[in-house]
Formats: C-alpha cells, sequence, structure tokens
C-alpha cells in the first residue's frame, strides 16, 4: 500500500464495437466522477483511457496491454465496475488477485445510465451509499466525508 493516499485503478469494460466502445468510455468517465465524488481519501486511476481513446485497438491492443498491467502493479487496489466482467477485466482482477491487492467488485450494481447519472438497473438505489460503503472493509482504505 502506498504511505500516502492509496491509488485504486479502475477497471470498465471497454469493448471493441462501436457504438459500444464510444458509450463505454463515457460511462467509465463518468464512474471516475462518481467515485472521486464518493470516496475523496482516494486517488483514482485509469491508467488504460487515454490509450483507448487515441490508439486503434487491432493495431495497439498488446502494448496496451502491457502498459496497463505495468501501471495496474503500481497500485494500491483494484474497482471493478460497469455491470459486467469483460477479457480484459478478468486479466486485471486475476492480477489483483495474485499481487494481493485489495478488491472492491461494484459490478453488481450494473451499468450507469449517462443521462441521469444513475444505475440504469435500478434508478432509486442510493449510488452514492453504495459506492461509499463498498470502499470501508477494504483492508487499509478509509472513506472521509462521503
Amino acid at each position: 500500500m502506498s504511505k500516502n493516499t492509496p491509488i485504486i485503478y479502475i477497471a470498465h469494460p471497454v469493448g471493441s464495437k462501436e457504438p459500444t466502445r464510444t458509450n463505454n468510455i463515457a460511462i467509465a468517465k463518468l464512474w471516475l466522477t462518481m467515485l472521486v465524488e464518493c470516496v475523496p481519501s482516494v486517488a483514482f486511476a485509469l491508467p488504460w483511457l487515454p490509450y483507448v481513446e487515441v490508439l486503434d485497438e487491432g493495431k495497439h491492443r498488446e502494448r496496451g496491454i502491457r502498459d496497463d498491467i505495468a501501471m495496474l502493479r503500481r497500485c494500491d487496489g483494484i474497482v471493478l465496475v460497469g455491470g459486467v466482467l469483460s477479457p480484459g477485466m478478468k486479466i486485471e482482477k486475476d492480477l489483483a488477485r495474485d499481487l494481493h491487492l485489495p478488491t472492491i467488485d461494484l459490478l453488481e450494481l450494473g451499468q450507469l445510465d449517462l443521462e441521469r447519472r444513475e444505475l440504469a438497473t435500478d434508478p432509486s438505489a442510493n449510488l452514492r451509499a453504495l459506492i461509499t460503503q463498498a470502499f470501508i472493509p477494504v483492508t487499509g482504505l478509509t472513506v472521509v466525508g462521503g
């Protein structure tokens, strides 16, 4: 764990086909916003985001995965979001397990609705409370505010 602010890696499905890819990237950014707002004591990392936004997946996928893994190794934990565990997320989750990093699994919350900024599957759920609560039991992480 970091001596200061813990850094948590955000894993979210991306996909290779449009318009799913563009939509998933936008939703991943929304998850980042929600996590930053709900858990101020943690720094969040989406090191894969600029790669998927600017590089051709077919040409640069292996490089992206290599760099992604290198960056995950420098994080203090991982949070899984987006409603489904993609093949790339499985690689990240397995690496986190092998490194004995805390894993916060929010996949069961489902996907976020971009327009309403709430859970698509359960709009009445208190998303902020669910996120905040999920971070409390993770070893070495604390929630300030919330």
